[in-house]
C-alpha cells in the first residue's frame, strides 16, 4: 500500500508542468536579462532595452540593480537547494539592513528634488 502511494506521488510530481526547479530557472534567466538590460541600456537591445531600462529604474530607482542581483542569488540558491543564510536571524538582519541602506541611498539621491515637492 505504501509503495502504491509513493508511486502516485512520484507520478504526480513528474506530471506537474511547473516545478520548483523550472520556476527558479526561469526567474534566474529573466533576472539576468533584466540586469543585463539595466547595465547596457540600449547597446544590446536597442529601443526596447532603453524602454525596459527606463521602466525598471522608474519602478525601483537605482536599487533595481540590487533587486535583480538578489533575485538571481535567491533563484540560484533555491535551484541548487542550498539555504540562503545559515542562520535565520542573520538573514533577517541582512534584509533589514539592505532595505535601510536602500532607503538612505534613495533619499540622498533624490534630495535635490525637494523643491519640487517630492519629499
Amino acid at each position: 500500500m505504501a509503495e502504491k502511494n509513493k508511486k502516485k506521488k512520484v507520478n504526480r510530481k513528474e506530471s506537474m508542468l511547473v516545478t520548483k526547479e523550472s520556476l527558479c530557472a526561469v526567474c534566474a534567466i529573466f533576472s539576468f536579462l533584466a540586469l543585463l538590460i539595466l547595465c547596457t541600456r540600449s547597446l544590446v537591445f536597442g529601443d526596447l532595452g532603453l524602454a525596459i531600462h527606463c521602466f525598471l529604474t522608474g519602478v525601483f530607482g537605482y536599487m533595481a540593480y540590487l533587486v535583480f542581483a538578489c533575485a538571481i542569488y535567491v533563484s540560484v540558491m533555491k535551484l541548487i537547494d542550498k539555504p540562503l543564510f545559515r542562520h535565520r536571524g542573520f538573514g533577517v538582519c541582512c534584509v533589514i539592513a539592505i532595505c535601510a541602506i536602500a532607503l538612505i541611498v534613495h533619499t540622498a539621491l533624490t534630495y535635490s528634488w525637494a523643491r519640487e515637492g517630492y519629499l
